[in-house]
C-alpha cells in the first residue's frame, strides 16, 4: 500500500450531459483542485464540446459529473468559483515546493538564530530553548515534505514523518506560547490533542484507499492547532495588545482557511496535496507569513520580557542598595550611640573630642569638658532594681539635653558617668552650666524613687594637652566633689593632676 503512488482519477464518461455553464464552472474547479495539468489535458473543453454538439445544455443535471462531485448543484459550484477563481486565474509563477522549502529553511533559520543568540549572550532561557526545538522539528518536517519527488513516489513513510513533524513543531510552539504567556493549563490540552491526532492520522494512512482522507485529517489537525494558537493569543492579548492581536488574527485566518479546505473536501471536492494550484499556493503563502509574524513576534516579546526583567532587577538592586545603606546607617548609629540613652558612646565621643582639641589648638579657642556622676546610684539599683536604675538614667539624660547647646557633645562615659564637651566655652562658663545641671537634677522628682543628685567635675582644655591628661584632671575634680559630700561642682586645677585612669572605681565614693 505504501509503495504505490495514489493519483486522483478524472473519468470522462457521461460528457454529453454537461451544459456549457456547468462545464465552465467545472473547468475552474479542476484548475483549482488539480492544477493546470487538468486544464491543459483538454478534458473539460472536450466535455463542453460534446455537450454543445448534443444540444442539451442541462445546467442542473449532475448525473454525469465525475466521482466525488455528484450531488453538487450549480449553486455550490458557483460559490466555489466565486471564492477561489480569482487567485487561480492570476497565472502566478509561485511554486508550491518553493514555498514548502522556504518554510523549512526559515524555521531552521529561526532555530539557528536563537542558538547563536543564547551562545553569544551566555544566557539560557528555557522558553527560547523549547521554541528553538519546536522550530527545528517543524523545519525538518517541511524539508521532508519538500523532498517528496526525490523518493520516486508520492506517498512514502518519509512523507508521513514529515507531516507528523510539522504538526509536532506547531504543537510544541503552541505549548511554548502557553507557558510564556502565563497560561500553562493549555499545555496538557495540547499534549492530549496530539496523542489523539497522531494515531488517527496513522490509522488513516494505513486504512485509506486514496489520498483524500489523509489530506482531510492532516489539514484538520493543522487547522485546530492554528485556531488554538489564535485563541491563546487573543486570551492573553493584554500583555502586548497590538502584537498579540495581530498574531491572533493571522493564526485565526490560517486556521480558518485550513478548516474551509476541510469543509470543501468533506462536501466532495477532491483534494490533492503538493500541487501548484490556487488552494495550496494560497495556504502555503499565508503559512509563510504567519510563521514570520509569529517568529519575530515571539522574539520581540522575549526581548521585551528580558528588558522588563532587567528593569525589575535594576529596581530590586536599587532597593537593595537603599536597604543596605539604611542598614549601614543603623549599624553606624549603633556603633556610635548608647542603646539605652541614645547619647554618643565613649568610643565615638573620644574621636569627637580629639577633633575639637585640634580645632581649639588651630584657632586658639576655648574648650571645656564637664563630667558628672550620679550619687548613690548603686543603692538605687540594689533597692529598686536595675530597670528602675535605667529609668533614672533616661530621665536625667533627657533633662541634661535641655541644658545643652546644639554644638555641645553629650555622651555616656560609662555606667552612671556622663561627659559634656562645650566648644568656645571657658572654665567659668562651664562652671555655670555644671551648677545649672546640678540644680536641675536636685529638683527633679523621679516617680517611685524621688530625688537623685549628681557630682560634677569641670576642666578647661590647655593648649597642646593630651586627652589622657585632660581626662585625668577632670576625673580628679569629680573625685574632689565626691569627697566634699557629693551634689557639688569642682573645677580642676592645673597643678593638681591625679592619675585617675589607674584609680580603681572602688576608691571613689559613689
Amino acid at each position: 500500500m505504501h509503495g504505490k503512488a495514489r493519483t486522483a482519477s478524472h473519468p470522462v464518461a457521461g460528457d454529453e450531459g454537461i451544459g456549457l455553464e456547468q462545464a465552465r464552472v467545472l473547468q475552474s474547479v479542476e484548475w483549482i483542485v488539480h492544477g493546470k495539468q487538468a486544464y491543459t489535458a483538454g478534458l473539460i473543453p472536450a466535455r463542453a464540446g460534446a455537450a454543445a454538439k448534443a444540444g442539451s445544455p442541462a445546467e442542473n443535471d449532475n448525473s454525469a459529473l465525475p466521482m466525488g462531485r455528484k450531488g453538487l448543484g450549480s449553486g455550490f459550484n458557483k460559490c466555489i468559483l466565486l471564492f477561489l477563481r480569482s487567485p487561480c486565474r492570476a497565472r502566478t509563477t509561485m511554486d508550491t515546493r518553493t514555498l514548502i522549502f522556504s518554510l523549512g529553511l526559515f524555521n531552521l533559520s529561526f532555530a539557528l538564530v536563537v542558538f547563536v543568540y543564547q551562545r553569544c549572550r551566555k544566557h539560557d532561557m528555557p522558553h527560547l530553548r523549547a521554541w528553538q526545538l519546536a522550530k527545528l522539528v517543524a523545519g525538518l518536517g517541511y524539508l521532508l515534505g519538500w523532498s517528496r519527488p526525490l523518493w520516486g513516489a508520492e506517498w512514502v513513510p518519509w512523507i508521513y514523518a514529515g507531516n507528523l513533524m510539522q504538526w509536532l513543531g506547531i504543537a510544541m510552539e503552541l505549548a511554548v506560547y502557553a507557558r510564556f504567556l502565563g497560561a500553562p493549563r493549555w499545555v496538557p490540552v495540547v499534549k492530549a490533542a496530539m496523542l489523539v491526532a497522531v494515531p488517527v492520522f496513522i490509522a488513516t494512512v494505513w486504512l485509506a484507499s486514496s489520498n483524500h482522507p489523509m489530506i482531510l485529517v492532516g489539514t484538520g489537525i493543522a487547522a485546530l492547532l492554528y485556531l488554538a494558537m489564535s485563541a491563546l493569543s487573543l486570551n492573553q492579548f493584554r500583555q502586548s495588545p497590538q502584537l498579540l492581536l495581530m498574531m491572533s488574527a493571522l493564526d485565526g485566518a490560517l486556521g480558518g482557511c485550513l478548516a474551509l479546505k476541510v469543509i470543501i473536501g468533506l462536501l466532495g471536492v477532491e483534494l490533492v496535496s503538493y500541487q501548484n494550484n490556487g488552494i495550496n499556493i494560497g495556504l502555503y503563502t499565508l503559512a509563510f507569513v504567519v510563521m514570520c509574524i509569529n517568529g519575530f513576534g515571539f522574539l520581540l516579546q522575549v526581548q521585551q520580557r528580558f528588558e522588563q526583567q532587567l528593569k525589575q532587577a535594576k529596581e530590586a538592586a536599587e532597593q537593595l542598595n537603599q536597604a543596605l545603606e539604611s542598614a549601614n546607617a543603623q549599624l553606624s548609629h549603633m556603633a556610635t550611640t548608647d542603646m539605652l540613652t541614645g547619647l554618643w558612646n565613649r568610643r565615638h565621643f573620644e574621636s569627637m573630642v580629639r577633633q575639637e582639641m585640634a580645632r581649639a589648638d588651630r584657632h586658639e579657642q576655648a574648650l571645656s569638658l564637664l563630667i558628672f556622676d550620679l550619687d548613690h546610684f548603686k543603692d538605687i539599683n540594689d533597692i529598686h532594681g536595675h530597670l528602675a536604675g535605667d529609668r533614672v538614667l533616661v530621665a536625667l539624660t533627657a533633662l541634661a539635653r535641655q541644658h545643652t547647646r546644639g554644638c555641645d557633645l553629650l555622651a555616656r562615659w560609662g555606667g552612671e558617668e556622663f561627659m559634656l564637651l562645650m566648644p568656645d566655652t571657658g572654665p567659668q562658663q562651664a562652671m555655670t552650666v555644671a551648677e545649672n545641671l546640678r540644680s536641675a537634677f536636685e529638683a527633679q522628682q523621679i516617680p517611685a524613687i524621688g530625688r537623685v543628685t549628681a557630682s560634677f567635675g569641670v576642666a578647661n582644655y590647655l593648649p597642646n594637652e593630651s586627652l589622657d591628661s585632660w581626662i585625668s584632671r577632670i576625673d580628679a575634680a569629680l573625685y574632689q566633689a565626691k569627697q566634699a559630700g557629693r551634689n557639688s561642682v569642682r573645677l580642676a586645677s592645673v597643678s593638681a593632676l591625679r592619675p585617675a585612669r589607674h584609680r580603681s572605681r572602688e576608691t571613689r565614693p559613689s
